[in-house]
């Protein structure tokens, strides 16, 4: 299929996912649902198929690098949810609009999008088994991402061309930085950079991995069990997108 072609794909599921739910009521209705299956599903890639096959090419540091970034993320996911929640205060206080937690929430998606693109181009330079690993990742991930993303959004953004345009934003943020990094890797296409590539392409990702940790552990595997803990029945769905993947892993590993 080539990077082109995943990269067409898994923007094109990001948009999908972003734009439906408010479109379809019968989306909007499932989404529950929906974010349930897909945390099940990216607990099984992320620690069945691609930790594996990052710690395989990168070994002791792809860890440490991972370790470092969830630890990172943590940090600034928690500082924000504080200062989100002291925003809210304030808001109740003065009855005044805060747009904070909006930039700061963009920036972050942003930036986790341009990553992911960046890797998604030189994972290419590592081995096919990351590629793909990395590929169905992405496709468990950003579809889920951008319909919980959008109706988050969609709250805090009272102007629906900002929405828009914040959607566009972000659907395009990460055919940005596998192009971008496409791009950069023709022109150093020499057998001198070959070694520098592969050294960026772990460390991007050791850096992407780390950083996909903590947005499944704090925005999927965290919320998921706080409302399943009241509901046990809602496991199921976790389950289900849980045991599909080990199917999808297992039946694409003896292909």
């Amino acid at each position: 299929m080539g990077v082109a072609g995943e990269t067409l794909i898994i923007s094109l599921i990001m948009a999908v996912f972003g734009i439906a739910p408010h479109l379809i009521r019968r989306v909007r209705d499932s989404s529950q649902s929906l974010l349930l299956v897909g945390t099940g599903a990216l607990v099984g890639i992320y620690f069945f198929d691609l930790l594996p096959d990052v710690l395989e090419v990168g070994g002791r540091s792809s860890l440490l690098i991972v370790g470092i970034v969830w630890a990172l993320y943590s940090v600034v996911h928690t500082f924000h949810l504080h200062q989100h929640q002291h925003e809210e205060e304030e808001y109740h206080a003065t009855h005044q609009h805060q747009d904070a937690p909006v930039g700061l929430l963009m920036a972050a998606m942003l930036a986790h999008c341009v990553t992911s693109g960046i890797f998604l181009s030189l994972s290419q330079s590592l081995s096919v088994a990351v590629e793909h690993s990395f590929f169905l990742a992405l496709l468990a991930h950003k579809g889920f991402e951008a319909l919980s993303f959008s109706l988050i959004l969609r709250n805090r953004v009272g102007s629906i061309k900002q929405f828009s345009f914040l959607m566009l934003a972000y659907s395009f943020a990460l055919p940005f930085g596998a192009g971008t990094t496409y791009l950069l890797m023709k022109s150093l296409a020499s057998p001198e950079s070959a070694e520098g590539v592969r050294t960026l392409a772990i460390i991007t990702a050791s850096v992407a991995s780390g950083s996909l940790l903590g947005c499944m552990i704090h925005d999927f595997v965290i919320p998921t069990f706080r409302k399943v803990r009241h509901q046990k029945s809602e496991l199921a769905w976790v389950a289900a997108g849980l045991l599909m993947t080990l199917g999808l892993i297992f039946f694409s590993g003896h292909a």
